[in-house]
């Protein structure tokens, strides 16, 4: 992501498992009592995946195979109805779990096809099947809610996150970290991606555009529906903006733009970016790239998986947020985090080959220039290393820029050569999987060796700045 909400500027993962061992429940049987029936019993799993900045965040209990979500809106957006249905599968003998929810007035739920009760809570809601569910076993869940769309705010963020409305008749969605548990009931972690099938109806002429492969549109009753297949997705990576948006195709990319907008200044290099990034990283790992501008003042981008979204304010910014929001379709979209305090290794790889895109753009001079003003403004700070963000700020200066420096300073040590060859053998080796900080440190060992992991170790982990990084 990328957002001026900072002094710096701001160019702005594996499936849930049990964090501490389930209770055991005794059942009696006629001779004794014995925990061998714990299966038929089942444990209510805990809320939380073990995340260590956002605890309260998804269910250790189940992974999400699929959610094939359906929202009907009223003609003002500000009311929606809701059906979403979860494949899953038990990761522990389930008595309970729950869903991430914000909002809503749930109307029904199902596990199977066989009602299901459910109390909620501020966050979340819990689903006690009929029968207890054992691990291994494949499960659906349908839940029919409704109610007005409206953002999530109960973290330690800048801005509410979720449904953002923008200026004029239209809306969007800037999910992270938690803002999907504000549009459907869902595990809520990037650790969990899932398939989505994503169906949205509105009244015509309003317009839908989110990622993946969309199906034709279907005009009935006077709705227009419009229905997307997005695989292998993290939640907040979920696109979707509803408006007035028309398509303008440049280089063999799709921008769909708001209100008759022109395409901003730089979009229409987007095709060569995407390459620019593909000879340094590997092939683009998606089947389709583009991207959403909205009429909005809200001063981010996100990249949202195959079609980053942007509003006017960020779009104005040109072709280096372009080029961070498509590099995190590699390094955030197709890599994915396993903890959110890692958020370095999306945010500080994107703002590494923004600059990149720079030095190909502008030259190696131009490339120079960026990180000496990053290390400059880390030196000068009293900011922390990436790897322990303070709070919940996912967008501390010190992710971004001392991120992008430790990449510039270990492409420094090891030369040009073979600091990109392993750039493409990280991409390769953990492509459509999860990571995490001693993921990467671990890799660096293996592939460039003990001096290259103490340097990294430096410049994330250390709390006193490392010197100059360019010799």
């Amino acid at each position: 992501m990328r957002g001026a909400l900072a002094a710096v500027v701001l160019l702005v993962a594996c499936s849930p498992s049990a964090v501490a061992p389930p209770a055991v429940t005794p059942v009696e049987t006629s001779s004794t009592t014995t925990t061998t029936t714990l299966a038929l019993a089942g444990v209510d799993a805990a809320a939380g995946v073990g995340d260590r900045m956002f605890p309260a965040l998804g269910n250790e209990g189940y992974d999400v195979v699929s959610y094939d979500i359906t929202l009907v809106f009223d003609a003002t957006l500000t009311s929606v109805e809701g059906v979403v249905t979860i494949e899953a599968v038990a990761a522990l003998p389930l008595r309970s779990f729950t869903v991430d929810l914000v909002g809503y007035i749930v109307e029904s739920v199902e596990v199977d096809g066989t009602n299901a009760e459910h109390a909620r809570g501020p966050r979340d809601m819990r689903i006690t099947p009929a029968v207890a569910i054992p691990p291994g076993e494949t499960f659906t869940v349908d839940i029919h809610y409704h109610g007005r769309p409206t953002p999530v705010t109960l973290t330690e963020f800048p801005f509410p996150t979720g449904w953002q409305i923008g200026q004029v008749g239209s809306a969007f969605l800037f999910s992270q970290p938690d803002g999907a548990s504000g549009i459907f009931p869902l595990n809520d972690h990037p650790r969990d991606r899932a398939d989505v099938t994503l169906t949205v109806s509105v009244p015509a002429p309003l317009v839908v555009v989110s990622g993946g492969e969309p199906a034709p549109v279907v005009d009935r009753d006077g709705l227009r529906i419009h229905s997307f297949e997005i695989p292998n997705v993290a939640p907040y990576l979920i696109p979707l903006a509803i408006g007035d948006f028309a398509p303008v195709e440049v280089g063999g990319v799709t921008t769909w733009m708001g209100n008759g907008a022109p395409l901003p200044d730089g979009f229409e290099r987007q095709g060569e970016i995407l390459r620019r990034l593909e000879a340094d990283l590997g092939p683009y790992p998606f089947a389709a790239s583009g991207a959403v501008v909205v009429d909005s003042d809200f001063p981010a981008a996100l990249e949202t998986q195959t079609l980053a979204t942007y509003t006017t304010t960020s779009a104005a910014w040109g072709t280096p947020v372009v080029a961070h929001e498509l590099a995190h379709q590699w390094f955030g979209n197709e890599i994915a985090l396993g903890q959110w305090d890692d958020i370095w290794l999306n945010e500080g790889f994107a703002t590494f080959m923004t600059w990149r895109w720079i030095e190909h753009d502008r030259g190696r001079g131009a490339y120079e220039a960026e990180v000496a003003r990053a290390w400059e403004a880390m030196a000068a700070s009293d900011l922390g290393p990436p790897d322990d963000p303070p709070g919940q700020n996912l967008f501390d200066p010190s992710v971004y820029q001392r991120g992008g420096l430790a990449l510039a300073a270990l492409r420094e040590f090891v030369g040009d050569r073979q600091f990109f060859e392993f750039l493409r053998s990280y991409v390769a080796e953990f492509s459509g999987s999860t990571v995490t900080t001693e993921t990467f440190l671990t890799f660096v060992l293996i592939v460039l060796g003990p001096d290259a992991e103490d340097l990294v170790i430096d410049w994330v982990r250390e709390p006193d700045m490392p010197s100059y990084p360019l010799g």
